[in-house]
C-alpha cells in the first residue's frame, strides 16, 4: 500500500521487527507445508534466473520448516542482499533524493551512518570502523556482480572483463586498508569513488552510497540502510496507519497483479478485487515497470486522486476507476469473539504490535469479559512482530506483577534492560497461544514470556527464531535512515533467543488442525479450573 509521511530529524523507534503485513489473512493456514525438496528446487531455479524476491520467499518457507538449515540461511541472505540492492536502486526516493546529489553530500551521509552504527550496534567488536569500511568495499564488489546494478549504472558497452579486473583491483588496493574513524574512512572511499569513475564511469555518489549501505548490511541480516521512502513506510506501519488507496501488488508474468484489497479502503469501495490486473496508472502503461516504481506512483498526499485502468478476471473486461488517496488505519487485532458453540471460550488474533495494540487489547478484553469469558485463545500465527514495548505491555495484561517478560543484552550500556510485569489488573483466565513458523520477533517475546512463566499452553509450530531488536534512526543529512540491531533478546529464564525458535507445548504442523487443537486445549483448561 502506498504511503507518504514526513518525520522530523532524529526520530527513533525501538522495534523488534522483520516485516508487518497490513492485510488480514485467514484465521487458519489453508495449505499443507510444501515438500522441502520441491522448495529447494524452486528456490534454486528462481535464484538462477535472478528472481531474488521469489527466491527469498521460497528459502524463507524452507527455514520456517527447519531453522537449522545453515546452507539455506546463507542462500537466503545472499538473495535478500540482491533483492535489497535492487529495491534500493529502483526506489524513486533513493534516485531523486540521494543519487541526484553530489559526492560531498554522499560522504556526509556515509560518515553519519558509520557514526550511528559504531555508537548503537550491540556488538562493538563487529562495528569498529575498519570492519565497517571493509563491509562497504565488499558491498561495492557485490553490487558490480548484480546485472540490474550494472545495467542501471555502467555504460552499455562496458565489458565484464573490465568489471572483474576492477573488482580485483579493489581487493588488492583497499582489501587490507585500516581506518581509525569516519573521517579516515571517507578519505579512502573518496579515492575508491574516483577510481570507479575513471575506470568504470560509475557516478561517485553511487560508489559512496554502496559503501554506506554495505556498512549496514555487513553486520547482520536485520541491520539495513533505509531509503527515504522505506523509512517513511516503516514508521507509518508502526503508527498503524498509512496513506494510499488500499491495495498490495506484485509483478507476475510482467503484469501488475493486485494481490490484496483492504476492506473499507478507496480501492475496496471502488470495487477492486484481488487477481485484478492494473493496465494503466494515470493514463500511462505499467507493463514492464518495476514494482517499486509502481508503488511510488501509487503514493501521494491524502486527498489527491489516482486513475487506474483495471482488467477484471471475473468478467474479463477492462474499466477505469478514479480513486482518492486517504489515511488508512488498520487494526492490530483483526478478530476477537466468543467462539460459537463454545460458551465462555474467547478468541483473539493479534496480527502485529503497533502503537494502538495495547488499547485495542484492553477494549477487546472488556468486551469478552462482558460476554462471559472463561478461557482465551490468543492467536499469534503470522505475526512477524512490531514494537517491543507493545509486546511487553500485552504480556503485562496476562502476567502477575513482578513476573519477568524479557531482557535485552548489548555492548551499549543503556540497552541492557530487564522488563517485568507491572500491571495491577492482569487477566487470570486460562490461556492458549497459537504460534507458527511466521510468529517472530516481538510476537516471540510475548509467546516466550507466557510459556516460561507457565501462564499459557503453546499450540502449533516452532516459531521463527528472531534473536534481536532493532532501532530505526532517521539520518539528519538525507531524510533516509538506518535500522540498527540494538541488543540480543533473553527469555524470562535468562536464556538467549536462538534461531531455533520457541517450541510449542503441543506441536501441530497441519494449519487446518491448529485452531481445533487449541480449542480442545482451552476446553480442558477451563474444565480443570472448575
Amino acid at each position: 500500500m502506498a504511503t507518504k509521511r514526513s518525520y522530523r530529524n532524529g526520530i527513533s523507534v525501538i522495534i523488534a521487527l522483520v516485516w508487518t503485513a497490513w492485510w488480514i489473512p485467514p484465521v487458519e493456514a489453508a495449505a499443507e507445508p510444501k515438500l522441502a525438496g520441491s522448495l529447494r528446487e524452486q528456490a534454486r531455479e528462481a535464484e538462477t534466473k535472478g528472481q531474488w524476491k521469489k527466491a527469498c520467499e521460497l528459502y524463507d518457507q524452507l527455514l520456517a520448516q527447519d531453522r537449522s538449515l545453515g546452507d539455506i540461511r546463507e542462500r537466503y541472505q545472499t538473495c535478500l542482499r540482491h533483492s535489497n540492492l535492487i529495491d534500493r536502486h529502483r526506489d524513486p526516493t533513493f534516485q531523486q533524493q540521494i543519487l541526484n546529489r553530489d559526492i560531498n553530500f554522499a560522504l556526509k551521509v556515509y560518515k553519519e551512518i558509520l557514526t550511528k552504527l559504531h555508537a548503537n550496534y550491540f556488538d562493538k567488536d563487529r562495528s569498529d570502523f575498519t570492519k565497517l569500511f571493509q563491509s562497504g568495499l565488499e558491498q561495492l564488489i557485490f553490487a558490480l556482480d548484480n546485472e540490474v546494478f550494472r545495467n542501471d549504472h555502467l555504460p552499455a558497452n562496458m565489458k565484464i572483463a573490465d568489471v572483474n579486473q576492477f573488482q580485483a583491483q579493489l581487493r588488492e588496493q583497499w582489501g587490507q586498508q585500516t581506518v581509525a574513524d569516519p573521517r579516515e574512512a571517507s578519505v579512502q572511499v573518496f579515492e575508491v569513488a574516483l577510481a570507479a569513475r575513471k575506470i568504470l564511469n560509475l557516478k561517485p555518489v553511487v560508489t559512496v552510497m554502496e559503501f554506506a549501505c554495505g556498512a549496514c548490511a555487513g553486520l547482520d541480516e536485520y541491520t539495513l540502510y533505509l531509503t527515504p521512502g522505506q523509512i517513511s513506510d516503516a514508521l507509518s506501519t508502526l503508527e498503524g496507519e498509512i496513506i494510499g488507496i488500499g491495495i498490495a501488488i506484485t509483478i507476475r508474468d510482467q503484469r501488475v497483479l493486485i494481490t490484496e484489497v483492504l476492506m473499507g479502503s478507496p480501492a475496496g469501495n471502488g470495487g477492486l478485487k484481488p487477481r485484478d490486473w492494473i493496465i494503466r496508472l494515470d493514463g500511462k502503461p505499467v507493463d514492464n515497470l518495476p514494482e517499486e516504481i509502481i508503488n511510488e506512483r501509487l503514493r501521494g498526499p491524502s486527498g489527491s486522486k489516482v486513475e487506474l485502468e483495471i482488467f477484471s478476471m471475473m468478467d474479463m473486461k477492462a474499466r477505469t476507476v478514479e480513486l482518492v488517496r486517504e489515511v488508512l488505519r488498520f487494526p492490530s487485532i483483526v478478530q476477537a469473539q466468543i467462539l460459537p458453540q463454545h460458551e465462555g471460550l474467547g478468541y483473539c488474533r493479534i496480527l502485529t504490535f503497533q502503537k494502538t495494540t495495547v488499547q485495542e487489547l484492553d477494549d477487546t478484553l472488556v468486551e469478552l469479559k462482558m460476554q462471559g469469558l472463561k478461557v482465551l485463545i490468543l492467536d499469534l500465527r503470522g505475526n512477524r512482530g512490531g514494537l517491543l514495548t507493545a509486546a511487553v505491555q500485552v504480556a503485562e495484561r496476562f502476567l502477575a506483577k513482578g513476573k519477568p517478560i524479557v531482557a535485552t543484552q548489548s555492548g551499549v550500556a543503556d540497552q541492557n534492560r530487564r522488563f517485568k510485569a507491572n500491571y495491577a489488573d492482569a487477566l487470570t483466565v486460562p490461556l492458549v497461544v497459537l504460534v507458527d513458523g511466521e510468529t517472530a520477533s516481538a510476537a516471540e517475546v510475548l509467546a516466550a514470556a507466557l510459556k516460561d512463566n507457565v501462564r499459557a499452553t503453546l499450540v502449533g509450530q516452532t516459531t521463527y527464531g528472531k534473536w534481536s531488536i532493532q532501532r530505526v534512526l532517521q539520518l539528519e543529512a538525507s531524510g533516509s535512515g538506518v535500522r540498527i540491531t540494538l541488543a540480543k533478546l533473553l527469555s524470562p529464564l535468562n536464556e538467549p533467543y536462538s534461531r531455533n525458535g520457541i517450541k510449542p507445548d503441543l506441536i501441530i504442523d497441519q494449519g487446518d488442525q491448529q485452531l481445533e487443537a487449541a480449542i480442545q486445549q482451552a476446553i480442558s483448561l477451563a474444565f480443570m479450573r472448575q
